[in-house]
């Protein structure tokens, strides 16, 4: 059986919406969800099936919906709302339970096939709390999916009949072990890299897929419509990369597209790697090539580029597109900056380059031997 395994994270949990797109997209069936925290919430909506509505609450999110209160103005002023939440403990969760409220449909969540599992912390009696669609009561979801989400001290304690719960994360932040005893011996387990206990996995023999965001997807506590938007995209784009459906590391290239631009540009690439580094009498450039990945080191030039010169890491890109926007930002660099930033210092050896004053670059030292090459690479493809 096949189990998607959901970790909490706060505000990091719209990467798990655009996980469940790209499963969708694969057709990707599954038996069990188990979650904690903010996968618990995402986890119970997968179980119902409640795709589109799950995209929308997570594209309209904003603080005022969880916390019944107006987006911080900085990051400085959410860290002390939550600081003295903490101190008094906890702020209310009423916004994060108005949610749940409207999200739960226990009838269409128990008549789902597909198995359900959760983990919280009771406090009352200091000992963690696994369970299974079967040993909820009908009437009790909403209130143990929130005893999972309830991040102590940022939010008060969650009351279930005569015990008080706080965050699954303080026992284990991604269930793996619960899918496992539920039948699993298949598991895509979606970890946010948020803090919380992980418990190491007892099973050897399950066969694992991890998928985790590489790049960043804000902080825990940060709920607005603009991260979740983008965080909703990365988790789709890393997921259909995990599965061979896309391409990239930090960036995504349409399927093979990176492969067909190598074979256009590298031999060139190449060539202008050997006259420029024979006509300044260093050899350093051939140590990248001594493990034969020379498609590697080529896709990651490119990908050095992106992060550099800041490209949007959520969109899906051709080869084409995405060095027309490096392009456009290195010629539209501030001339002010030209000594100070790296940037500049990049476009005044392209310069150097295409006026043939290839042996200044070697007596100026501008660059490190890493941007030297970044720098040929945007002077071939130019």
């Amino acid at each position: 059986m096949r189990a998607i395994v959901l970790s909490g994270g706060g505000a990091k949990g719209s990467y798990e919406i655009g996980v469940w797109k790209a499963l969708r997209k694969n057709r990707i069936k599954f038996d069990i969800v188990t979650g904690t925290s903010v996968g618990a919430l995402n986890g119970v909506m997968m179980v119902q099936g409640n795709y589109h509505y799950a995209t929308k609450v997570w594209c309209k999110i904003d603080q005022s919906k969880i916390l019944d209160r107006d987006n911080f103005k900085s990051k400085k002023e959410m860290i002390k709302f939550y600081a003295k939440s903490g101190i008094h403990g906890g702020t209310e969760v009423q916004g994060l339970e108005n949610i749940m409220e409207s999200a739960i449909n226990e009838k269409k969540f128990f008549k789902s096939k597909i198995n359900f599992g959760i983990v919280t912390f009771n406090l009352s009696k200091m000992k963690h709390l696994e369970l299974k669609k079967k040993d909820i009561k009908k009437g009790y979801l909403k209130d143990y999916v929130i005893a999972s989400a309830t991040c102590f001290p940022f939010f008060k304690r969650k009351k279930v009949d005569d015990n008080h719960f706080i965050d699954g994360g303080y026992y284990d932040n991604l269930p793996i072990n619960l899918a496992a005893k539920m039948g699993a011996d298949e598991i895509i387990a979606v970890d946010l890299k948020a803090v919380g206990i992980k418990r190491k996995v007892e099973n050897k023999n399950l066969n694992i897929t991890y998928i985790s965001p590489i790049n960043d997807t804000g902080d825990f506590l940060d709920f607005n419509e603009e991260n979740a938007k983008r965080n909703i995209r990365l988790g789709y784009n890393d997921t259909m990369k995990k599965f061979k459906k896309l391409d990239g590391v930090y960036f995504t290239f349409k399927r093979r597209n990176l492969e067909k631009f190598y074979n256009k540009y590298y031999t060139k690439f190449y060539n202008n790697i050997l006259n420029i580094f024979d006509s300044i009498n260093d050899k350093s450039f051939f140590k990248a090539f001594k493990n034969d990945e020379c498609d590697n080191y080529f896709y990651n030039i490119i990908e050095e580029c992106g992060k550099l010169f800041n490209i949007d890491e959520s969109k899906v890109y051709r080869v084409k597109k995405f060095n027309k926007l490096v392009l456009k930002k290195l010629n539209n660099l501030d001339e002010k900056k030209k000594f100070f930033d790296r940037k500049s210092k990049i476009k005044e050896i392209i310069e150097l380059l295409n006026n043939n004053s290839i042996s200044k670059i070697k007596r100026k030292n501008i660059l490190s031997h890493k941007e030297v090459i970044m720098a040929i690479y945007l002077y071939t493809i130019q």
